[in-house]
């Protein structure tokens, strides 16, 4: 059933209908969450690094100390 005052005015929808024309043309939001997953990756490129620096440390402290 249709109600009267849930309708949106002519001029309420053209002005939702251009919010969402910006919204989809806009690119800063892109560009942000391309930098955001570029970020992340460097990250995660990063850990991995720590992490098998780490454990090759560890062995071959493990290995000195053996020997002392």
């Amino acid at each position: 059933m249709f109600r009267a005052e849930t309708a949106l005015l002519p001029k309420q929808e053209a002005s939702l209908t251009n919010f969402f024309k910006r919204l989809g043309s806009d690119e800063a939001g892109a560009t942000a969450i391309e930098y955001g997953l570029i970020a992340a990756l460097i990250a995660v490129a990063i850990i991995a690094g720590a992490t098998s620096v780490g454990t090759s440390l560890g062995t071959t402290f493990t290995t000195v100390a053996g020997k002392l």
